[in-house]
């Protein structure tokens, strides 16, 4: 079932509070395979990214920026507040929070 962009928002947040890969919280890289599947959706369209951009930034002031193309194109999303370092989320972690 389709989740609203913010409660993708609220995901993304707590993923980036949350210990992972060795480090205590902060920057991280995302699929958007898993993006798709925190918001519940098959086919994930740019305006629905760019909705989830817009409400991590203005509910969690958090960059959810593509890494590796345009926001149609990436295929990987980098979570931060500054400057690049990033980690991977483990697809587990992703599904905990999907359920």
């Amino acid at each position: 079932m389709p989740v609203t962009p913010d409660d993708v928002a609220r995901h993304l947040n707590k993923l980036f509070k949350t210990a992972f890969c060795g480090k205590k919280t902060g920057r991280y890289t995302i699929s958007k395979a898993n993006i798709r599947l925190l918001a519940g959706r098959d086919n994930l369209k740019t305006s629905i990214v760019e909705q989830i951009i817009v409400a991590v930034f203005n509910n969690h002031s958090l960059l959810l920026v593509p890494v590796d193309g345009s926001i149609k194109t990436a295929k990987n999303f980098g979570l931060m507040k500054s400057l690049p370092g990033w980690r991977t989320v483990p697809d587990k972690q992703v599904a905990a929070l999907a359920r």
